[in-house]
């Protein structure tokens, strides 16, 4: 697991979600003072079928991940009107229920294939995400729901239902499905989805070529096939194109070939995820500091080499990093110094280079720093504890394998504490 994944683990939540763009319009009423609206109550069988459903799965705190969740079933009482349910949404005009919301209501047990869900064929919103399903098969038969948001998680998708779900959603705006277990190759008819603003593959054990239409989708906003391990591709050209990106998370892939000079010319990406892969070349990191909204950048463990040229680094206008990935990528040299520019920075990994030198004081000026790693390099000298103790949010520090380091213990270090185990040698100083 990357060092920024230990950081936005949480928000890669287990989901399955598509965003379907239809053209649904309301008719415009005017009222004047002899109309009034009608509100319609819930169909008698949607509100069956939607206690089928409740009754076909157990309460279980353990299966959301959320710690705000709650069973929302418990509102579902028979006696009342479905449309008044939390979780629950319905058209004013027809009474029919289009939306379905039980994100994080603590619902365990296994999606039935028969499922009385399918039988709302006016649904357009389900969200199922943060509940537990067991892995169970996903139906073939949700792709004859004409949704515009569900979410599902921990379940498993064939291929066919895939394809399915692509064909009968030509303009899709949204397809997330974040730990579904789908074992196969990517269709390449996911590239004709040219209304695709954001796409999610996380952990679906992907195998295969990439599609490289893919990357000309040029609405897309958010791309991530992290974790797919026997995914493999390239970064084309075209991906300079994709100016609304503003998320490309490929983590630990089979990518490889040299990163694109176009690529940095996307002014809207905050989020450059490519650690372990096999990206190569020798790369000026200056270069993605030319990235102004760049809030997580994470190239560790490719086949890079990233040099810095620290003249060419206008300080005035860096992007507000927050985590910095840079471990494995064959730097060579001290530390970059525009580094304590960076004052946002929580999480910064160098580990694993040829890094050497002392190790610079104003690291002991980011303040927000709560994990720094630089196991693995060729560092030198002394660490004042004194210094050490303002880093006050520290709670990861990775200082050994090959550096030779000691700690000075000065006069107002009886309170300081050390925020990881590692090996040093401590000395006095009055």
């Amino acid at each position: 697991m990357t060092m920024m994944g230990l950081l936005h683990s949480v928000a890669l939540s287990t989901q399955f979600l598509l965003i379907f763009s239809s053209s649904l319009f309301t008719n415009c009423l005017t009222l004047n003072d002899s109309t009034t609206t009608h509100h319609h109550e819930c169909h008698q069988h949607e509100s069956n079928a939607l206690l089928s459903f409740k009754q076909s799965f157990f309460i279980s705190k353990s299966a959301s991940y959320n710690t705000f969740s709650y069973p929302k079933t418990v509102s579902w009482i028979p006696t009342t009107d479905c449309c008044s349910w939390d979780g629950i949404e319905c058209d004013e005009l027809t009474g029919h229920v289009i939306s379905i919301d039980l994100s994080s209501s603590q619902l365990y047990g296994s999606m039935d294939a028969n499922s009385t869900l399918f039988s709302l064929v006016h649904l357009q919103s389900l969200d199922l995400s943060d509940n537990g399903f067991n892995h169970s098969q996903i139906s073939a038969r949700i792709a004859i729901l004409k949704l515009d948001f569900p979410f599902i998680n921990r379940l498993q998708l064939k291929v066919s239902t895939l394809q399915s779900l692509i064909q009968n959603s030509r303009r899709l705006e949204q397809l997330r499905l974040n730990f579904v277990t789908i074992s196969s190759s990517l269709p390449h008819t996911l590239t004709n989805l040219t209304s695709l603003q954001k796409l999610s593959f996380c952990r679906c054990e992907l195998h295969g070529e990439f599609p490289i239409g893919i990357f000309s989708l040029a609405n897309l906003t958010y791309l991530n096939f992290a974790e797919n391990r026997n995914l493999q591709g390239t970064l084309p050209a075209s991906i300079g194109n994709l100016t609304n990106l503003a998320h490309l998370i490929l983590e630990d892939n089979v990518f490889h070939g040299e990163i694109p000079r176009s690529l940095f010319g996307l002014e809207n990406l905050v989020t450059l995820d490519l650690f372990s892969n096999f990206f190569e070349g020798r790369l000026a990191l200056d270069m993605f500091l030319k990235l102004k909204m760049l809030n997580v950048l994470d190239l560790s463990f490719n086949k890079l080499s990233l040099f810095s040229q620290n003249r060419d680094v206008n300080v005035t206008i860096l992007p507000p990093i927050q985590s910095l990935g840079l471990s494995g990528c064959n730097l060579n040299g001290e530390i970059p110094t525009w580094i304590m520019n960076l004052t946002a920075l929580n999480s910064l990994g160098l580990s694993r280079n040829n890094l050497q030198g002392e190790i610079p004081y104003f690291f002991f000026r980011l303040e927000n720093l709560t994990v720094l790693d630089l196991i693995h390099n060729i560092f030198e000298g002394q660490i004042e504890l004194d210094m050490l103790s303002k880093l006050q949010k520290l709670t990861i520090l990775s200082l050994g394998g090959g550096n030779k380091l000691y700690f000075l213990e000065g006069k107002n270090t009886s309170n300081v504490t050390i925020p990881s185990q590692i090996p040093f040698q401590k000395t006095s100083i009055h």
